[in-house]
């Protein structure tokens, strides 16, 4: 069963609480509908297997996401004023992305871009085993990149562009053989590549990885 919801002159605030009893939802959309938080009831759509909440107006992360066990694809691209019919202003998600998400071992696919959300990327996504998609772009996300991403090896798409990341490329990164993306560039990474990963990403790019580091202040991508 799918839901699609349109923000075509109608916006929906919240759902009902019964929203909930819909156990047997596999896939569902809601996207560009302007909501502002989800139900508690949502952790017991157990079945769902694919999430989209692309263009809501999300001031916290839902953690009721990280209940649902069976969610292979969770998709949250862009989070807009409430008022904003078109698109055009982006609200700040005053958030980070909890510890908790790591409990959703079934995700192949981790898509949250342009929501704004803060803070560091948590550890436990490394403990997302089945992860081959993972795109954090265009959020305010800092600290280091956890070297628990290295554990991710079935990774084809990893994309992290447009944040304030510091440090380095942990050396654990090396693990992931197969990339055929890797866009870290628009953030503050610094210092010399590790030995390590220089040969990664060498080898990457003669497997045809597509590789982006540019724009890295005080990083020493030169030769890639």
């Amino acid at each position: 069963m799918s839901i699609k919801g349109s923000g075509s002159g109608q916006l929906f605030k919240e759902l009902p609480n019964t929203f909930g009893n819909l156990q047997s939802l596999e896939t569902l959309y809601l996207t560009d509908v302007r909501l502002e938080s989800l139900p508690e009831s949502f952790a017991n759509l157990s079945n769902l297997k694919k999430l989209d909440l692309t263009a809501n107006s999300f001031e916290k992360f839902p953690d009721q996401i990280c209940s649902l066990l069976n969610l292979e694809d969770f998709q949250w691209r862009s989070n807009y004023e409430p008022q904003s019919m078109s698109g055009s202003g982006y609200l700040a998600c005053d958030d980070s992305i909890p510890d908790e998400i790591g409990n959703l071992k079934a995700l192949k696919t981790l898509n949250i871009s342009h929501a704004s959300l803060k803070g560091k990327i948590p550890s436990t996504i490394g403990n997302l085993k089945n992860l081959e998609c993972l795109i954090l772009n265009e959020n305010w996300l800092n600290n280091e990149l956890p070297a628990s991403i290295g554990n991710l090896a079935n990774l084809k798409d990893l994309q992290i562009h447009s944040n304030y990341l510091t440090g380095n490329i942990p050396e654990s990164f090396a693990n992931i053989k197969d990339l055929k993306t890797l866009y870290l560039q628009y953030n503050r990474l610094q210092g010399a590549v590790p030995q390590a990963i220089a040969t990664w990403i060498k080898e990457l790019k003669s497997n045809g990885c597509r590789v982006e580091l540019y724009q890295n202040s005080g990083y020493n991508i030169w030769g890639f």
